[in-house]
């Protein structure tokens, strides 16, 4: 990687390998200047867009330079040598079975000073916000680099064996499934009422209850739960789990995807002005980008599979909730195990405005979907569907009908 300084406007560029140099200002607009045939272009281009852009050029590139002094570090400090690198503002430690990857974020967030940041589309467990980190000395390869400042970079943990039971999609669950064994006791003849409490006002008991299962990767027929309790008379509560910062309810594609190819070859047709659609080639094929992403309106019916499915909401409930590894929050009175949550929907009406599921249509450089066809057919590879919490969507997001 090339460096290039621009002073007197406070521009620092940053030159890759590629053919094209970003000017990137503390304040204001980007710049990208790309070279053909000795002619430099300069385009404008917002943060977010230039964002997208550097981001998808480093998709699959290699380990840039910050990183390997990064990864040095991290081995030098705390022995790992494993590590994943999604995009140039996001690399992973690969966690091992004998230890817990929110283990792994609180030791070096702290050791470091630096805090965990949960957002939208994050890991359950939230990132390492490495801006401001500062090396003074560290060895790489032979060589000595000083004075290395850190911005704009995430760190996060995710489990070496994504098929293993501690990966990153069910880490929540099975730290809810843990406080629910606790509290109902590990005794056969065991059993408990347990009482889920919403900060929504809306409370859910499943009484005489007796042993818990771990379901989450039985998905056939639109089933929802990630959990269930069974009670002595073979009663069974599906409960589905979201986290605290889950972007969507469901990732669409094949429920919602017939529907957005139509909106989506029904805008190219139009040639819409105000959406505009860029095929962009990827290795040896080629996806399609689309700015601004496009939502819409689901019926209740829809909104009711993307929530519900066809377990949870013939017997159970929704708990929004993060679940911390010890961090369990419920108490014991009587033979009653209150948990104290920050939702429980047990009908469309319980869930706020704020999280009510709407169709969504983004991009997602890795998403090649059935439902929405191959680009050589005329279809969108390139493109996700999900059904997608209202709050999370980008001020920008274009609303059609």
């Amino acid at each position: 990687m090339y460096f290039l300084y621009f002073f007197g406007a406070g521009f620092l560029g940053m030159a890759f390998a590629r053919q094209d140099i970003y000017l990137i200002a503390q304040q204001g607009p980007f710049c990208k200047y790309q070279y053909t045939a000795n002619v430099a272009i300069m385009t404008f281009l917002s943060y977010k867009d230039w964002l997208n852009e550097e981001i998808a050029l480093r998709k699959g590139a290699k380990v840039s330079e910050k990183e390997k002094i990064l990864m040095a570090k991290l081995e030098a400090d705390f022995g790992y040598k494993d590590f994943k690198i999604e995009s140039g503002l996001t690399m992973y430690v690969l966690v091992g079975k004998e230890e817990y990857r929110e283990d792994v974020l609180d030791k070096i967030s702290k050791a470091y000073g630096l805090k965990i940041i949960d957002k939208p589309s994050m890991s359950t467990l939230g990132m390492i916000d490495m801006t401001g980190f500062f090396i003074d000395s560290i060895e790489v390869d032979g060589k000595t680099y000083t004075n290395v400042h850190f911005t704009q970079l995430l760190l996060g943990a995710k489990d070496k064996d994504k098929q293993g039971k501690k990966s990153s999609g069910i880490t929540n669950e099975l730290n809810f499934l843990e406080a629910l064994q606790n509290a109902i006791g590990h005794s056969a003849t065991s059993s408990r009422n347990i009482i889920f409490k919403g900060k929504n006002g809306q409370e859910y008991i499943c009484k005489d209850v007796i042993s818990v299962e771990h379901s989450g990767k039985d998905t056939a027929n639109r089933a929802k739960a990630d959990i269930k309790l069974i009670s002595k008379g073979n009663n069974v509560w599906n409960l589905s789990l979201k986290k605290n910062n889950a972007e969507y309810w469901e990732s669409a594609d094949t429920l919602l995807g017939p529907t957005a190819k139509k909106h989506l070859d029904a805008i190219r047709n139009n040639k819409t002005k105000n959406i505009k659609f860029s095929a962009i080639e990827k290795g040896s094929s080629m996806i399609w980008h689309i700015s601004p992403s496009i939502s819409w309106d689901l019926d209740d019916k829809l909104k009711k599979d993307v929530v519900f499915g066809s377990d949870v909401g013939a017997s159970g409930c929704v708990i929004h909730h993060t679940f911390r590894k010890g961090g369990y929050p419920y108490y014991i009175k009587d033979n009653d195990a209150i948990f104290e949550v920050d939702g429980v929907y047990v009908t469309l009406k319980d869930i706020p405005k704020k999280e009510t599921p709407v169709a969504h249509v983004r991009n997602d450089s890795s998403r090649k979907s059935t439902a929405l066809g191959s680009f050589e057919d005329g279809g969108y590879p390139g493109l996700r569907v999900t059904a997608t919490m209202q709050k999370h969507l980008s001020k920008n997001t274009l609303k059609i009908r």
